[in-house]
């Protein structure tokens, strides 16, 4: 890849296509062989109108659209999690914070996977993974990822704009596949690509996304709790 970059014109270097209100899909899977079974409703579940109610203040963040900044404070959802836009009330600081849905608070395994998320990115300490800077938990007890908050969009929203330039495109790549080379070496299988775990940048670079289901392999676990899987 790198050899065909250096050959590339620079007309496959113009900047890629980025949707104006991206939905990263910082999420774990929705698998029903391993969900949690639903149980009644919790603080967060969802609306009649099918949007779950934004979660009070988790630890020191606030949600931003609690702050009345007219932002969507979930900025995306899946089966299981949900990554909410939030701001850090005392220093200012801004990131996406992961929770588990309500309804999945009883699942110990979903619980113990997204320890273990925050322990192996960590562990990795690659650019080019989002960063897991803190663990917290919310009023009723469920884990809390505190993230970097991107700027940019998924790959996979990317890609339905249209093809995009080969160059920047490669360039996007040669980062993931860095990530997974350096992950790789700590024995960490990600077991999770596709376009909507790879985050494009405003720059243009390429951020890999959700451990949420990764395994560690390998005899070294120190300081891992780890999660067996199939």
């Amino acid at each position: 890849l790198r050899a065909v970059l250096a050959a590339l014109p620079e007309a496959a270097f113009l900047p890629l296509p980025l949707p104006q209100s991206p939905a990263p899909d910082l999420l774990s899977p929705t698998d029903a062989s391993t969900a949690a079974p639903v149980v009644p409703p919790a603080l967060d579940a969802p609306t009649s109108k099918g949007k779950r109610p934004a979660p009070p203040p988790i630890g020191p963040y606030h949600l931003e659209a609690l702050l009345g900044e007219g932002l969507e404070a979930c900025i995306g959802e899946g089966g299981l999690t949900a990554v909410y836009r939030a701001t850090h009330t005392r220093v200012g600081a801004r990131a996406a914070i992961k929770v588990l849905h309500g309804e999945h608070q009883s699942d110990g395994e979903w619980i113990e996977r997204m320890i273990v998320e925050a322990q192996l990115v960590n562990r990795i300490g690659s650019p080019h993974i989002v960063k897991i800077v803190d663990l917290l938990a919310t009023a009723d007890h469920r884990p809390a990822l505190v993230m970097e908050l991107l700027d940019g969009a998924a790959l996979s929203a990317v890609l339905d704009a249209g093809p995009p330039p080969a160059g920047s495109l490669i360039v996007v790549l040669l980062d993931v596949l860095d990530a997974l080379e350096l992950a790789h070496q700590h024995e960490v299988i990600h077991r999770d690509l596709k376009p909507s775990n790879i985050f494009v940048s405003v720059e243009g670079r390429g951020t890999l996304l959700d451990f949420g289901i990764a395994k560690l392999l390998g005899p070294d676990r120190q300081g891992v709790n780890v999660v067996q899987t199939e």
